[in-house]
């Protein structure tokens, strides 16, 4: 692929991103790369080129993230202490997702508890500790009082 020329770019140092009505995040950085496939073609004596298929890839680097989720965060590092609040909790192939998609109004968070589901969360023999779920309700009340006072 040849430079592209500036008046084909967008540039700027601010961006918001949404979904469903609702401002997740503020970008401070976003740059795509398109590639695209072209085939020559015959037009009467003359020859043209059409696009044939297009690739591309991005990154984006996050200034500042407005997540429903902040809520049940500080409530985590509140009740149960920042070294208990992990990175990451994937979500894996939960439903609570599928609902939200469907109807944005729904306020949701998913987060684990910890118990060390094995051998896996939909399984039919899987068994956790259960002494770690007063540690998921003691979060959820910590979330709900700040909304009832």
């Amino acid at each position: 692929m040849g430079k592209v020329p500036g008046y084909r770019t967008l540039t700027g140092t601010y961006a918001e991103i949404w979904q469903d009505g609702e401002l997740i995040a503020e970008a401070k950085k976003i740059e795509m790369k398109i590639t695209y496939n072209h085939e020559d073609v015959q037009l009467g004596l003359d020859v043209d080129s059409k696009v044939t298929g297009q690739a591309g890839e991005w990154t984006m680097t996050l200034n500042k993230v407005y997540s429903r989720y902040e809520e049940v965060r500080q409530s985590i590092r509140k009740v149960l202490g920042p070294d208990k609040l992990a990175a990451d909790c994937a979500a894996g192939g939960e439903d609570f997702h599928f609902f939200k998609r469907h109807k944005p109004s729904i306020k949701a968070a998913y987060f684990g508890v910890g118990a060390a589901c094995a051998p896996g969360l939909h399984s039919r023999d899987m068994h956790f500790d259960s002494k770690w779920l007063d540690n998921g309700v003691k979060v959820l009340v910590d979330v709900a009082l700040k909304h009832v006072g």
